[in-house]
């Protein structure tokens, strides 16, 4: 899986998305603008185009798997660059694997059933 992992920050970085430092708390920030919008606002998010960014929310998808299972430091910043891109270029299936793994974490580990509820 390490290997997994580090190929798979590679080519991120290959495709323009270089590993950024992220913390949990920064994590948390941005799961806090999905919990606090409207739900027409939620379901106003336009459908991703962008072929590119596409690519990228697959290959962040798949580490973030590797990620959990691997225990890896990366998992932060998988799921935040995730949240982002959904934000700025819209949504795709791979969203609501980041938004499933994102109820689970504040869910299972913080104990915040509607956060849980509002992200999942």
């Amino acid at each position: 899986l390490r290997n997994a992992i580090e190929l798979s920050l590679s080519v991120l970085d290959d495709l323009g998305e270089p590993v950024q430092d992220t913390s949990r708390d920064d994590l948390v920030k941005t799961v806090h603008v999905f919990i606090k919008m409207e739900n027409s606002q939620f379901s106003n998010l336009k459908k991703m185009e962008d072929n590119k960014k596409g690519a990228v929310m697959k290959l962040l998808h798949t580490l973030s798997f590797y990620c959990v299972f691997a225990e890896s430091r990366y998992l932060p910043f998988a799921l935040n660059r995730m949240l982002e891109l959904t934000l700025s270029h819209g949504v795709c299936k791979e969203s609501c694997s980041a938004f499933a793994t994102i109820s689970f974490i504040l869910c299972g580990l913080h104990g915040d059933w509607t956060g849980s509820s509002r992200s999942g």
